[in-house]
């Protein structure tokens, strides 16, 4: 298999799964042309990845095979089918690092976090944004579908004071090193989500301080995966 195979398997592993928009992009600079031959060989020949076309639109995503898992040192597990909510979860988190408004990298194994922190790491998925010398680590939050606005109020509240609460992660957060990054789906919850980390929903954060005066927030907007789910 060649260098860039071997890159690309490592891709999906990361993610547990990719989309072709997402592997055209890092792999073959968009070029649907170069993309397919090298995806369909890996599927059909090589037998190391697997593609489940249940995406509306016949779109599809992809994930490893046993034997792909297996070349890569991987468990079994890696290969096995994903519940809805995982595969919500993955392309959402694939979304915001590979195809968002920065390019960041997705820390996969939450033991990686020591490398940053001394002491007890924070929970939740995480990725770390780089741009020259310049870095922030996010703690990503991907809300489900439906979820009522003041529980989901409650749940970004309940991520920053659990995070602040670690006296090495506060100290990033207050130098805006560390901060967290919401992931909608449409733009209206999208402007309600800045206008409660900025404390401007009044009627419902009299008391309160806003979140954005104590650490950096990004909302960004991705594709609904619930309803591109079949």
């Amino acid at each position: 298999m060649e260098e860039r195979d071997i890159a690309i398997l490592k891709h999906i592993a990361d993610y547990r799964v990719s989309m072709p928009t997402v592997v055209k992009k890092l792999f073959f600079d968009g070029q649907r042309s170069a993309y397919s031959p090298v995806m369909d060989r890996l599927r059909n020949t090589e037998k190391v990845v697997q593609s489940h076309r249940v995406l509306r639109g016949g779109r599809s995503y992809h994930q490893l095979s046993r034997k792909g898992a297996s070349l890569l040192g991987l468990p079994e597990s890696y290969a096995r089918p994903l519940g809805r909510k995982s595969v919500i979860q993955h392309l959402s988190i694939l979304s915001f690092c590979a195809m968002g408004s920065r390019p960041r990298t997705y820390i996969k194994d939450p033991n990686d976090l020591s490398n940053f922190f001394a002491g007890a790491v924070p929970l939740g998925e995480h990725c770390l944004e780089q741009d020259r010398d310049e870095y922030r680590l996010y703690q990503i939050y991907v809300p489900e579908e439906g979820m009522h606005r003041k529980n989901l109020f409650k749940a970004v509240r309940e991520r920053y004071e659990r995070a602040s609460a670690l006296p090495a992660v506060n100290s990033w957060i207050e130098e805006r090193k560390y901060a967290f990054a919401i992931l909608v789906t449409t733009e209206t919850r999208r402007d309600v989500m800045i206008r409660f980390v900025r404390g401007r929903l009044h009627a419902e954060q009299q008391n309160d301080i806003p979140l954005a005066a104590m650490a950096h927030y990004w909302v960004e907007c991705i594709p609904d995966f619930e309803k591109a789910l079949r």
